[in-house]
């Protein structure tokens, strides 16, 4: 082979008659040798931070379980057989191709939740005792009300007060014909979507970081996955929502575009986009528990209303320890994971 290879400098190439014992020995030694230098100039860090998660990782280390994956040379080859998806995706609404906007909206929030809106609002200003400059509110109001909201974080201004200017150069005639700044402003002091009376204190065993939004959370969570069925592809991920209020599980990323905010893991269809499901991170579990680590644990939790339909998961190192492939094997997953920015994989 050797003087086969030394021929094709001139172009007088012999025909190619196979590999030898002694191509295949070359072969693996350059191979291990090759994976001995990558180990020296890859940068092992994932772009996840999670300041208040370290420590929790359990059974073998991650370099550990790549370095059993490493692939090995073999005379036996053959096409991967991976069973069919055949899962029913797309939207899954019900409505008229008639439908208002407003249609689709409601099939998230639907109109009981702003009765309920308006009701926790109502309790929670007379809670806080006498305000000569509030009215009692009702569901249109609150409808009225989330939807200027809408309209403010797609048209941003440098600040709140602008969008009642009469400045015609900084004013938004819509939103001041909706509310006047004064009811917007007295509504947005008393919003509250439940009862915090009621709200379970920090030394409760059934503490809830989340109570006051919860009952929100519960009816969207199902709501994303009623409404569109997403198709094979899934993938896993943060996000952070901007935000510089007073919570405990507030975070703060320096090297990321938005710095401070609430971060939110997230599992999307890999081809829209579409979120079918999250979790708020609020920090450790008050027992200290894990079934494996976080990101296992955010992995099999966000997925797990997709198991066993032959579905691909992607996800990025950070997600990535020796028993997240193992275990989604037994739940009809190919696993695929982003490391250094080149996908690689493990199979089902």
């Amino acid at each position: 082979m050797a003087d086969n290879l030394q021929s094709s400098s001139d172009d007088s190439y012999s025909e190619f008659e196979g590999f030898n014992e002694n191509d295949v020995q070359i072969a693996r030694e350059n191979e291990s040798r090759v994976q001995r230098e990558l180990q020296h100039v890859i940068d092992h860090e994932s772009d996840i931070d999670v300041s208040d998660e370290s420590g929790d990782e359990s059974g073998e280390s991650d370099d550990e379980y790549l370095s059993s994956l490493t692939a090995e040379w073999t005379d036996d080859l053959g096409d991967i057989q991976l069973p069919l998806f055949t899962e029913r995706t797309g939207v899954n609404h019900g409505l008229d191709p008639g439908a208002k906007p407003v249609d689709y909206f409601f099939k998230y929030l639907p109109p009981s939740f702003f009765d309920t809106l308006a009701e926790e609002t109502n309790r929670y200003a007379t809670q806080k005792g006498p305000d000569p400059k509030w009215t009692p509110n009702n569901a249109e109001e609150m409808r009225a009300f989330v939807a200027l909201n809408i309209i403010i974080g797609v048209r941003q201004l440098l600040r709140l007060e602008n969008y009642w200017s009469t400045d015609e150069r900084f004013g938004d005639p819509y939103v001041s014909s909706i509310l006047t700044k004064t009811r917007f402003m007295k509504i947005n002091q008393y919003i509250h979507l439940r009862d915090t009376s009621n709200a379970p204190g920090r030394n409760d065993p059934n503490y809830d970081p989340l109570f006051k939004v919860r009952n929100m959370i519960d009816l969207i969570l199902p709501k994303l996955r009623e409404v569109y069925k997403p198709g094979q592809n899934l993938s896993v991920d943060e996000g952070m929502i901007g935000f510089k209020g007073r919570v405990h599980f507030r975070q703060h990323m320096p090297a990321k575009p938005t710095k401070w905010g609430i971060k939110v893991w997230q599992i999307c269809e890999s081809e829209s986009g579409y979120c079918c499901g999250f979790e708020v991170h609020t920090g450790k579990k008050r027992d200290g528990t894990r079934q494996f680590s976080l990101g296992f644990d955010v992995v099999w939790s966000l997925s797990e209303a997709y198991h066993n339909q032959n579905r691909h998961l992607y996800f990025d190192r950070f997600f990535l320890v020796s028993n997240t492939c193992r275990t989604f094997r037994t739940c009809e997953y190919v696993c695929m994971w982003y490391d250094y920015g080149k996908p690689k994989g493990n199979s089902r």
